[in-house]
């Protein structure tokens, strides 16, 4: 069954602009830095289960095409790894956190 994981950020939106400005595209991700949140395992059966999650998404929320390691719970508290010492029962947003399949 396929799995992606949804990042919740605390506190703020978790969101990128793109625009076509005079014929270049312009990528804003100001607001996409995530400090803390969430991360949470969804497995789905069809392409329509999916699409529903999107269309539900929050300004906050975000999808990440890797999904939670096995050992993990289904959701997750996320930090910066700088807080990682501070919050030994949380994560940290990087490849420690993710597994990403190959094919």
């Amino acid at each position: 069954m396929p799995e992606i994981t949804i990042l919740k950020k605390a506190g703020g939106p978790l969101t990128k602009r793109i625009e076509l400005i005079d014929g270049k595209v312009i990528s804003d991700g100001a607001d996409c830095l995530m400090c803390s949140g969430q991360a949470t395992r969804f497995s789905f059966d069809d392409l329509d289960q999916l699409g529903d999650l999107i269309a539900d998404l929050g300004s906050d929320q975000a999808i990440a095409l890797g999904r939670l390691r096995q050992d993990l719970g289904d959701t997750v508290e996320v930090v910066t790894k700088a807080k990682l010492s501070q919050h030994p029962a949380r994560h940290c947003p990087n490849y420690r956190l993710f597994h990403l399949c190959g094919g």
